[in-house]
């Protein structure tokens, strides 16, 4: 059976380069769009997505809670599974590419979680509706006519987990019928245990690179911590230092070495390379995610077509160009390199 592999990193730490290296093999589908570029496969891990949905319906089970967490979850997936729009920017368009109706398929999971619909009549309907919809509410709620239909659900965790993994074996079946999916940030790094268990045949790689040439990438371009490259306060890299130390240390990434394949509790498999190996160290780098991802020299069909080591050299020690070397010392003692 084809594999399920899940591209994830910390953030500008090396993940693309990856991405690109396993596009030039053979027999592999990557999630994109019409014009080829990438798409996050965010479900999981999104508010309102896979994680949240198990928490109030596993983990930290409460009955008022249930059905207001698989209302919410219903409205994000029916947002970010639709066609790309003005107002919809971040829409997957998830029938496009994966050539099925979606919504179809997420509504037989949602079938799935719930045991049965009851009528409730409580202060979670009415605590979370804006003005206007709580005095619609009132008004209805006093008639024999409003009747709030609500879903019921008790689930032990292996029910939750077979099936989230039913509903992506229908999601992805006319793809895995001939390829290998390739999909992006599927596994967030800081919880591999939990997501690991919403696919099955899956294959984690991660990515990750010297923090402090992250610094530099996320710096010019201006992203989580900054509005602008210019006057970065001492305060703001101790920041992005606390950060970067909370995402390598938090979950199960951590305990995972570094160039070994990795077998997790729910038998999916895990590869953690660093990005300066992968460009400095491309031979012995390629033959451990060939293993991990089950193909060959001969299906590496397209060399260097858009991943080039040679090219990629030029990523690596960016931080000793960096304009405010006092900056650069004060990173490297708080990260402790």
């Amino acid at each position: 059976m084809n594999n399920i592999i899940s591209i994830s990193g910390f953030g500008w730490s090396g993940s693309t380069a990856a991405r690109d290296l396993i596009k030039e093999y053979s027999n592999i589908s990557h999630f994109s769009d019409k014009n080829n570029s990438f798409k996050e496969y965010s479900l999981s891990y999104d508010p309102y997505g896979f994680i949240d949905l198990y928490s109030k319906l596993v983990q930290n089970w409460n009955f008022l809670n249930v059905d207001k967490a698989i209302k919410d979850h219903v409205t994000y997936f029916n947002s970010i599974s639709s066609k790309k729009s003005f107002i919809n920017y971040h829409g997957l368009h998830l029938d496009d590419f994966f050539n099925v109706n979606s919504k179809i398929i997420h509504n037989e999971l949602i079938q799935d979680l719930t045991s049965f619909n009851y009528s409730l009549s409580s202060r979670v309907n009415y605590l979370y509706n804006n003005s206007f919809q709580k005095i619609i509410y009132k008004i209805l709620s006093r008639t024999n006519f409003y009747e709030n239909s609500s879903r019921f659900s008790n689930l032990s965790e292996d029910d939750f987990f077979n099936y989230l993994k039913k509903f992506h074996k229908q999601l992805f079946r006319n793809i895995l019928e001939n390829d290998s999916l390739l999909l992006e940030k599927a596994i967030p790094v800081n919880n591999l245990e939990l997501t690991s268990n919403f696919f099955d045949n899956l294959k984690i790689l991660i990515v990750d690179r010297d923090p402090r040439d992250t610094f530099v990438e996320m710096s010019n371009r201006k992203t989580i911590f900054w509005g602008s490259t210019n006057n970065i306060t001492d305060q703001q890299i101790i920041n992005y230092a606390n950060w970067k130390k909370t995402m390598s240390s938090k979950g199960l990434v951590s305990g995972i070495p570094f160039n070994n394949l990795t077998k997790l509790k729910s038998n999916s498999i895990v590869l953690k390379i660093k990005f300066e190996d992968l460009v400095n160290d491309y031979e012995n780098s390629k033959i451990l995610i060939e293993k991990l991802i089950d193909k060959s020299d001969s299906e590496h069909i397209h060399k260097n077509k858009f991943f080039n080591p040679n090219k990629s050299k030029n990523n690596i020690g960016l931080w000793k160009k960096y304009s405010d070397q006092r900056q650069m010392s004060l990173l490297t003692s708080e990260l402790g390199l």
